[in-house]
């Protein structure tokens, strides 16, 4: 008689764990996604959100004013205004171009030539010109039989005192001799160290040229390269690496960045850092 209530007992506490455990993951379900479940089943039925804040009545507003608080209130309308000139293509006649200079400095560049074998005078400054810097290599083989033939070769760099190099001049005398051809190996070991160094491939050809002593013109970005023979004598060539600003676009880059058009700082500025300029002073009429 004393089993009965325990047997009782014992299905009421299995059926309130089964219904527990049904309970939370019913729960589960409907408070997950942020209550998104339990939020359908409501709509569904027709039923109000029970977790909504109770609405505030204030005297004398309708229903329709309620509903325009909890409307969402627009984001303010920002006008920017952009000058037209922002928008408008770039003038042509303004325009600058891609202009080339020579890696190197002028120092290192001499020193370089010496070190691989063409011995010069190293930077310094011109006999003929004081505002300019130059290193000069020559060399002049006389003919043995004494009538006044001879091969030769000229190398002059010139540049500013600061090392940057304006020009390149070369010269060869080559005649159909043995100091004629050891005079243009000397030509073309100063010329392949210059184009070397100087990182335009697309002159590489100017070398072979040389080589078969034929003329050779190119203007790259603002570089002129040229080898020519002489209309005097046929074995005598000029070589000439110069800066060319026949195009309008790289004169107007070469004068931008050559600082000769800029105002001069006072000399309370002379003390701070230097800075790139940002306005060119006017040309002079």
């Amino acid at each position: 008689m004393t089993r009965e209530p325990a047997k009782k007992h014992g299905k009421w506490l299995f059926a309130a764990l089964v219904l527990g455990v049904c309970v939370a993951i019913l729960s589960t379900l409907l408070l997950a996604n942020d209550k998104r479940n339990l939020r359908v089943l409501l709509n569904h039925y027709h039923m109000a959100w029970p977790f909504d804040p109770a609405p505030v009545t204030v005297a004398g507003a309708t229903p329709q004013d309620s509903k325009s608080r909890r409307a969402r209130v627009p984001a303010p309308v920002v006008t920017v205004t952009v000058p037209p000139r922002m928008l408008a293509p770039a003038a042509v006649e303004t325009l600058g171009g891609f202009a080339r200079t020579m890696r190197m400095q002028g120092p290192a560049l001499c020193a370089l030539l010496a070190k691989g074998g063409i011995e010069n005078n190293g930077w310094a400054i011109s006999p003929y010109d004081p505002q300019s810097f130059e290193c000069l290599s020559e060399q002049r083989v006389d003919d043995a039989d004494g009538l006044g033939g001879f091969a030769s070769y000229f190398l002059s760099i010139r540049g500013t005192p600061d090392g940057e190099i304006s020009a390149i001049r070369m010269k060869l005398v080559t005649p159909e001799t043995v100091a004629g051809a050891a005079m243009k190996v000397k030509f073309l070991q100063a010329l392949t160290i210059v184009t070397d160094e100087s990182g335009w491939r697309d002159f590489g050809a100017v070398v072979g040229s040389v080589t078969r002593l034929e003329d050779f013109e190119a203007r790259h970005f603002g570089i002129n390269f040229s080898f020519k023979r002489e209309f005097t004598n046929a074995d005598r060539f000029n070589l000439l690496i110069l800066p060319a600003d026949t195009e309008p676009a790289v004169k107007r880059t070469r004068d931008f960045f050559g600082g000769e058009g800029w105002l001069i700082a006072g000399p309370e500025v002379e003390t701070l850092p230097r800075l790139a300029p940002v306005v060119p002073a006017p040309a002079s009429p």
